[in-house]
């Protein structure tokens, strides 16, 4: 009697043991169901070849079209091209990259275009059709978060929809992280390269790729000066990847032309999508994106509509891809607190550029040339300098004889200002004040 006991209670225990496995077939079919499900919507699908079929009854006067991507190589450069089309016409959006590495994985997807058009698709109220495909994360934001808090920023957009393909998640091979930033030698930008370089983390954190884009930060496509000043800045990029050991890549679009300043599109107001789009290009080279930050997280600020910086460390992830992330980097401290960390370092005190002079005499100045030490961004950093008794340091790129002669305006620049609602400038004001630097007897009525 024991035995049979014994015998019937082993029988339901491999019954259940038999269920389980079949509960675990049946999940395993299923999910096996929807990843290839999955895979049969993105695979094949090639950066010129998806094609997303248009609604019925739709016409150019309800969406934006883009389509014919093509990407060729030609003298040691790549071209990522597509057409736009609207009820106004044709319009191709190119993007130009040249890299130490040949850009030997170029991006496969239509990303780039995605991120470069939303706004001005948002702006003009129609739907983005992008006949390409797309970062499945991306697209997911695209069509929901990232619209969300671009209209909360600009009250002149409008939610649209946008339609195409689901790229395949490409896996990564094994090996060191690859991470890039931008390098414009501004304040930002050393602070974010010092982020990782200098993080004490881990080796495998350090910065591997600096990237220079001329997708506004240098004037309009085919401006005067543009072109120039965009040529030296790469090659100031260069020149410093090359000393510190790290790949440089550059890359020239005429995305100005798509982005209106008269409607509220200017590079201020744009640059974080604007930039993103050119990093996007390295989607399959790097793993993380340093998107220098303009302001310290206490400094998020929802309501700015003057200065997309103000977004970016909400912004920033939801422009991440499967395969990209960025990350705004150096968001942990003020302005003033890098611009003391910068002070020290010898190569800043002959490279720093944050002279924000127009395209034409900008070309004059980057590279071994001078600030001009006569513009509000250059005022900033001359009077926190001047505060942190660290001015004489960076004699080799700004006048210093002109600010010296001229203290009683620069302060009155700033503090106007800061009456206006730049809390930087103020910032810089109140630091100043503060400090043994302010001897002069009538410091404080200068900036009454």
């Amino acid at each position: 009697m024991h035995t049979l006991q014994k015998l019937l209670q082993d029988c339901d225990a491999i019954e259940k043991v038999i269920d389980l496995k079949r509960k675990d077939a049946a999940r395993a079919k299923a999910a096996s169901h929807r990843r290839n499900a999955f895979e049969n919507r993105a695979t094949g699908c090639k950066l010129h070849q998806c094609r997303v079929v248009i609604k019925a009854g739709a016409s150019l006067d309800s969406f934006i079209a883009v389509s014919s991507f093509d990407i060729t190589k030609a003298n040691q450069e790549t071209t990522y091209r597509c057409d736009v089309h609207d009820a106004s016409g044709r319009r191709e959006l190119r993007y130009v990259v040249s890299s130490t590495t040949g850009h030997r994985k170029p991006s496969e997807t239509a990303n780039w275009a995605a991120m470069a058009l939303l706004l001005p698709a948002m702006l003009s109220g129609k739907a983005l059709n992008i006949q390409g495909s797309v970062s499945a994360l991306l697209l997911h934001f695209l069509r929901s978060d990232l619209q969300d808090l671009l209209m909360h920023f600009n009250s002149s957009l409008k939610r649209i929809d946008v339609e195409a393909d689901i790229a395949p998640a490409e896996g990564r091979s094994c090996g060191a992280l690859r991470v890039g930033t931008g390098f414009s030698a501004g304040i930002d930008s050393f602070s974010a390269l010092r982020s990782f370089r200098q993080s004490g983390v881990s080796a495998c954190l350090d910065v591997t790729d600096l990237m220079t884009f001329g997708v506004g930060a240098f004037g309009e496509s085919g401006g005067r000066g543009t072109e120039e000043a965009f040529t030296k800045a790469a090659a100031r990029t260069a020149a410093y990847a090359q000393e510190l050991g790290v790949e440089a890549h550059s890359v020239r679009s005429n995305l100005t032309h798509f982005y209106d300043r008269s409607q509220g599109l200017g590079f201020t107001r744009t640059h974080t999508l604007r930039n993103a789009s050119a990093a996007s290009l390295f989607e399959r080279e790097l793993d993380i994106y340093l998107y220098a930050s303009a302001f310290a997280y206490p400094e998020l600020d929802l309501t700015a509509t003057d200065y997309m910086g103000h977004l970016d460390p909400v912004l920033l992830p939801l422009l991440s891809t499967t395969d990209l992330r960025f990350i705004s980097a150096g968001a942990g401290s003020d302005r003033i607190r890098k611009t003391e960390l910068l002070a020290d370092d010898t190569v800043a005190q002959g490279l720093l550029d944050v002279c924000v002079t127009p395209p034409l005499k900008r070309a004059a100045m980057v590279g071994p040339g001078r600030n001009c030490s006569q513009c509000w961004k250059c005022y900033r950093t001359m009077l926190t300098l001047d505060a942190l008794g660290k001015l004489e340091r960076f004699a080799a790129i700004f006048d210093l004889e002109y600010y010296h002669q001229n203290k009683a305006g620069v302060l009155r620049t700033l503090r106007q200002r800061g009456q206006k609602g730049s809390k930087l400038d103020k910032a810089a004001v109140d630091l100043y004040l503060a400090s043994p630097a302010c001897n002069h007897p009538s410091a404080h009525q200068m900036v009454r």
